[in-house]
């Protein structure tokens, strides 16, 4: 089924601890197979969105899972989103994302705030978006279906936008 980038945990309350509050860049990497020695396969780099200030990756699609506590960042996320907020105009020429959002709609004043805000905030200062963001919810029965199809769009998209899917190993 692929990559999925995202296997740490760093969600405050549990509903995200499957999925990181991360960027993940993902870039070529040539993998030698004996039945076929042109086949490619993906590096991917896993951080904290902090981790990703003023530096977001250029050189491959990056995707951002991410959740609202009470409607603010994660504490490993706060000084992205305000960076992102308040200090990244023009500062995302070349960044290709996609954002995923980890929610409980029984927080109805705050679902989704975070990753609705990064979602926009990254297309508004330059920033290239590979597919519409996702939303899970995890006080529905769909959640890990949500994500799956999200993934799904994201991995269709790559061979349009990206070189990862076409670069050959000789």
């Amino acid at each position: 089924t692929g990559l999925t980038p995202g296997l740490q945990s760093h969600s405050r309350k549990g509903s995200c601890r499957w999925r990181p509050l991360t960027v993940s860049s993902i870039s070529p990497l040539c993998v030698p197979d004996s039945a076929d020695p042109g086949r490619t396969g993906f590096r991917a780099t896993m951080e904290t969105l902090d981790m990703a200030t003023k530096h977001l990756p250029t050189d491959g699609p990056v995707l951002i899972i991410t959740a609202s506590f009470e409607g603010q960042p994660a504490d490993n996320a706060r000084r992205f989103v305000d960076w992102l907020e308040h200090g990244a105009t023009g500062a995302l020429a070349g960044v290709a994302f996609s954002v995923f959002g980890c929610g409980n709609r029984d927080w109805v004043q705050t679902y989704q705030r975070i990753p609705r805000l990064v979602d926009r905030v990254l297309g508004e200062r330059g920033a290239t978006r590979l597919v519409e963001h996702g939303e899970g919810d995890a006080a529905s029965p769909d959640f890990f279906a949500d994500f799956d199809e999200w993934e799904k769009r994201v991995w269709d998209k790559l061979p349009e936008v990206s070189e990862v899917v076409r670069l050959r190993c000789d």
